[in-house]
Parts: C-alpha cells; structure tokens; sequence
C-alpha cells in the first residue's frame, strides 16, 4: 500500500506548547478513503521525531484499522440503551439513591405511580416523600440498610395528590474499595391493594368475632325463640324463649335432640322434606305446624327456616326463627266465625276504612245493589251508595266523632231502581279501642214503607169515607125533595096551563122544571156514588156471580161508544169459576174501568180486556188501553176522592176511588201501570174464597 500524502488524507491538528517544550504525540479517529473508494475509520496516532541532539527531524505517524472496535462500541451503546429503556419502562418502581438520601434516578414507572415529574422527583431527599407521621421510623430503616449494605421493609411514600402508597422496598448498597457505601440500587412494588385485602381480613375477621358473639347475644336475647339445627336436624343451640315455649326444664331435654320428635305426627313427614328443600335450593322456607310440648299438647308455629354458612360459602347448619301463633290462630278463627256471620247474614253489611271506603261486601250487600262481584264496589265510599238528603252531609265525620250514625236513606242499584234503607255505621274498634275502621249495617225497609204508606192511605179512605157517606145522607134528601117536586110539578103541566100561560111562556116553565129535574137526578147519582165509595168497608151482600159475564153486559152497554170512537176491543176472557161478589158494585167497578180508558183514547186505539186465574189461586182481570197515559207526577193520586185531570164539569174524580173501595171491600187488590204515550194498565186481583 503506497504512503498517501498526509495533507491529502486528513485535516492535521497542531498544538502549540507555549509554557514548556514536551514531546509531542497525537492520536485522532480519523476516515480514510481506500482505493476502490470505501470508506475506513482509523486510530491515527503520530509523534515527533528529533535528533541526538533534541532536533525535530520529522514526524512519525501510525494509523490502525478500528472498524471492529466501533462496532464493538455501538453494541455495547444499543446494549446500555436496551438497559436504560428496561431501567425506565419495567413494571416495578427503580430508583438510586446517595448515601445521604438524594434521589439520583428514578424510572418512569415510579414517577407515574407517584404522580410526579423528572424534576419534582429527581435530586429531592427521598424522605421528603415520607409521611411525618412515618418519618422517624423510615429515617431508621434507612440508617439500618446502609449498616447491613440492603434492605427488605415496607414503607409509605406521599403521593403528588396527598394520598399515601404503602410499597414493599428491596434495595443493594454499593460501596467502593473501602467499604464505603456509594449508592443504591433499589426496587419497590405498590402493595396498595395487599393492604387495602389486608385491612379487609382484619376487619372481616373482627366483624365475624364480633358476630359471633352478637349471634350468641342475638340467640339468648331475642324476643323469638331461635334454634340452631346441624344439617342432620338436631339441635345445636336453643335460646331461653325456645326451652319456654317447648315447655322444656333442661337443656338436655333440647339439646341434641332431633328436632323432628318435637313436631306433631302429621305433620313430620313434609316438614322433613321442606328441610331438604332448604338445603338443596338454599333459598328459606317459612313454615306452620304443631309442634308437641313437653306436657303433650299439641301448640301452633311458623318458623323461618335458613342456612347459616362461612366466608367460603360452606353450610354450617339451619337456623330457625319461631314465632308463637297460637293467640293469632285464636283470632283468626274468631274473624273466620265473624266473616261467616257476616256472609250468612241476610241484611247487608259493608265493611269499610276509617274513610269510608269500602273493603268488603256481603252477599246480601251484592244481591240488592246489583253488583256481580265484590271488587266492582271496593274503594268506593259508602255515602255513594245512597242519594244525600243534604250536600253538606258529613255521615262520615259525624262517625269519627260520635262513634256511630243511624238514619233513612234512599238507595238504588246499578238499575236505578231505588229502595229505602235503614242504615247504622258504628266504629269497628280493635282490643285497645282504638278505631280500625267502619261497619255498615243495612236494612231494606222499601216493603215497610210501603205498608206504612198504604196504612196512611187506608186510614184516610175510611176516615174520608165516613164523611163522605154522612155528607151523602145529607145531601140526599134535599136532592130527593127537589126532584120529587120537579116531577110532581111536571106531571101537573096540562093542557089548561098551556091554555092559561101561552105556548112560549108555558114551553120556558117546562125546561125550567125539566132542567132542575135533571140535575137533581144527576145530583143523585153523584150521592150515590158518594154512597158506595162511603160504604167501601161496610160489609155488602155477596152472591156467587161470574166475572166475565159482567165484563160483557158493560162492553154491550158502551160498545157503540167505543165504534163511534174508532176504539178496536179485544176480548181474552179465560174460564173462570164463580166468584162471591156484590153484583151491582162489580158492575160499577167495570164501567168506571172501561169509561175511562174510553175517555184516554180520545184518538181512537186498542182496547184489550183480559181475564184468568194466576198461580196465587186468584182471578185477575187486566183492562189496557193504547192511550196518552198518566204523567208519572199523578201516579200516586189516582185513587184520591175528587182527583181528576178532566176539565171542571166533565168528571167528579171519584170514579177510581169508588172502584178502589169496592175491590177492597171485596178483600181484593188493584194495580195501574201507566207510560205518558203508552197507555195505561188497569190490573184486579180478586180472591175466590174469602176468609
């Protein structure tokens, strides 16, 4: 290899000696070029060549191959670079520390875990870091590692956000040729969730003793018995309440006892397998038996039965809550005796909320309402039930204060039709009596009403009746002069009187005495209808007759009016047997009937009488017209004397109060049913045989 030149080759460094000459040496990494152009790193090194006598004669310059040592040096620079990255990217806090305690260098692992930068962290005293409250104990530990050359401890390090980080710390001193120590090394894991598992036990495990003596507690001084069972149902423990309530005198008459022995016969056999329930689905069962006493009897339970297990879940045994119930079977028979009391009652009863809603309903309560079913009247209040007399009733109020309210009401079902009540709500009061709710009692009085009613009406008919029949007898005789002159004094108009007064004056004399005549008979007729409806309670003379045949005799009578009034009549008259009857009265009864539903059907339309015999065994006559009706405000008035909707002259108003005393004197009954536009039904009912 020829000698390059050396200017050529590479840029040449002097240095100058200003103080002393010194022998001069060079060394350098320098870059040659090759023939065929490569690039070579090289060591350079040269030094100064001098004579004997000390003068500089030339340079000698030497240059060596280092391509395998810089690729021996990036190796082991990639290699401390592989070490730095694991040093600051590993899973576990690193960090070095001085002897006195400054940090030197930590890794990106720490610095996370604590929360704080390169800067904040870096160069600070590592027990500036430390609690106060663990200062001194860590200053100690630290002064013990030095001594021993490691460490292997626990300590805490605040946090940047105030929060404590226990961690488990393992550390190596190294020390120079003396033994000093220089620095550490030292490698920390955050033991936070250790401690937090740890603190946990502790308390789980100071929990569970003091559950344990809580159970004890719980077990002896609870206000129900409590029994504990192994899983093979005998008894473990049983608290003071249990040994009373078995009637037991010692312990050994419980205790490893087989719980089954205890329960009655009967009921043994599925109460063992709703022990292996239990166990099997793990879920508690509350059950009722008879348990049987020391003394034999036979006496009621419920126990909750359940599992008692450790921490791992493991089941250790049953435990048993029991509860005497024998004073609430007691009452619960006492409420089953009065809820059948209530349902067989033939009145209707309601029960209620201290509100006044509803919670129950008797059967009788549904069957005269009209409901189907309990729920459809549940919630609702009782004053619903029934039409106020006033708005501002308060029945309810009135009950929470006085204890009890009772009064007449008028009630209707889901129809409409409506009926009288009798109603009684007193307080329901429980055995400190304290009020629990309400009572309804009801009473369907429409039938009592309706005697009392009739019984009003029939006393004032008689009372009216005798008036009218004394007023009759009055009125008769004067009448009875009057027409008897009129007749005399009309049979004594001759041929002289005519001669004597002159035709027009005689024919003036004659309808004025024929005038007076009439209406004197026609006053007659009304006292004797006075008459007959005065003697309605008085007893007539009965013969056997036949009821039909009276209805025809009248229809021959009036027919001709009802064809000039354009009326069609049909007749069904059954077959009936003789009936014992005033003749003369009856005949009344069926002209006054068939004159007015004559009069109602002033248009023309269908007269329909009927006849026959009805299950009671009586005869029962319908008279029925296709009219304008009766105004349903009249209805209650028709069998009043003097009553009548004709215009003045045109009717007395007696005929139906006369028909009325009629059929009652003949013991029997008389119904009219009536539409406005309809028509109206005229119905008898007559016995046959009177008692």
């Amino acid at each position: 290899m020829s000698s390059p030149d050396f200017k050529t080759l590479f840029q040449e460094e002097e240095e100058e000696e200003e103080e002393e000459e010194e022998e001069f040496f060079w060394d350098a990494r320098k870059t040659m070029i090759s023939k065929d152009g490569n690039h070579l790193p090289v060591l350079v090194s040269g030094s100064v060549l001098r004579s004997k006598s000390g003068e500089i004669q030339g340079i000698i310059l030497d240059a060596r191959d280092i391509s395998r040592q810089l690729e021996t040096e990036q190796k082991l620079a990639e290699s401390e670079k592989r070490y730095r990255d694991l040093y600051r990217l590993a899973p576990f806090m690193y960090h070095s520390l001085t002897p006195d305690g400054t940090i030197l260098e930590s890794n990106q692992t720490e610095l996370d875990a604590l929360g704080y930068s390169h800067e904040e962290f870096v160069g600070k005293n590592l027990l500036d870091f430390v609690p106060l409250e663990l200062l001194e104990n860590t200053r100690k530990k630290f002064e013990d590692g030095l001594k021993t050359g490691k460490a292997d401890t626990e300590l805490s390090f605040v946090r940047k956000d105030g929060s404590l980080m226990p961690v488990s710390l393992k550390a190596i001193w190294q020390n120079d040729e003396n033994g000093h120590p220089i620095f550490s090394r030292s490698m920390m894991v955050d033991i936070s969730d250790r401690k937090k598992a740890e603190e946990q036990r502790r308390k789980s495990e100071l929990l569970l003793k003091e559950s344990e003596e809580l159970y004890r507690m719980v077990v002896d001084t609870s206000p129900d018995p409590i029994i504990v069972l192994d899983l093979n149902a005998r008894i473990l423990r049983a608290s003071k309440r249990t040994f009373n309530l078995f009637g037991a005198t010692a312990r050994k008459s419980l205790i490893n006892k087989r719980a089954i022995r205890f329960v009655a016969p009967e009921d043994r056999r599925w109460v063992m397998q709703e022990f292996r329930n239990v166990l099997e689905r793990g879920k508690p069962k509350t059950m009722e038996f008879r348990i049987i006493r020391a003394d034999g009897i036979p006496h009621p339970i419920e126990i909750n039965v359940s599992l008692l297990k450790n921490e791992q879940g493991e089941v250790l045994s049953f435990i048993g809550v029991i509860r005497d119930i024998a004073e609430r079977k007691r009452l619960e028979k006492e409420v089953l005796i009065r809820q059948e009391a209530i349902e067989s009652s033939i009145g209707p009863i309601l029960l209620a909320d201290m509100e006044g809603k509803v919670t129950h309903a008797n059967f009788a309560f549904l069957n005269l309402f009209g409901y189907s079913s309990e729920q459809k009247v549940l919630e609702q209040s009782i004053e619903s039930l029934w039409k106020k007399e006033k708005p501002s009733e308060k029945i309810i109020e009135t009950v929470q204060n006085e204890g009890v309210w009772r009064g007449e009401r008028l009630g209707h079902d889901l129809k409409g039709n409506e009926f009288s009540l009798d109603v009684q709500i007193p307080l329901i009061l429980d055995t400190s009596d304290d009020p629990i709710g309400l009572v309804c009692f009801l009473y369907d009085i429409t039938l009592r009403k309706e005697t009392e009613i009739k019984m009003r009406e029939t006393s004032k008919m008689a009372a009216l009746g005798e008036f009218v029949s004394g007023t009759a007898h009055e009125i008769n005789n004067p009448i009875g002069i009057i027409s008897g002159n009129a007749q005399y004094l009309l049979a004594k108009l001759d041929y002289d009187s005519l001669r004597k007064m002159g035709r027009r004056e005689f024919n003036k004399f004659r309808e004025a005495i024929e005038m007076i005549n009439k209406h004197s008979l026609r006053c007659g007729g009304i006292t004797q209808k006075l008459l007959a409806f005065g003697r309605g309670g008085i007893k007539t003379t009965m013969i056997p007759v036949s009821i039909n045949t009276f209805i025809k005799d009248v229809l021959s009578i009036v027919g001709h009016q009802f064809e000039l009034s354009e009326i069609k009549v049909v007749q069904d008259l059954k077959r009936l047997p003789r009936l014992q009857a005033n003749a003369d009265q009856m005949n009344q009864v069926f002209m006054n009937l068939l004159l007015n539903a004559r009069t109602a059907m002033s248009k023309g339309g269908t007269l329909r009488v009927s006849s026959k015999i009805v299950e009671s065994g009586n005869i029962q006559v319908e008279v029925e017209d296709t009219g304008e009706g009766i105004p349903e405000e009249n209805m209650e008035r028709i069998f009043e004397p003097f009553f009548t909707t004709r215009e003045t002259g045109e009717g007395t108003g007696l005929g139906l109060a006369v028909v009325y005393s009629i059929v009652k004197a003949h013991h029997g009954n008389i119904r009219v049913q009536s539409k406005p536009g309809k028509g109206t039904r005229a119905i008898l009912d007559l016995p046959l045989k009177v008692a």
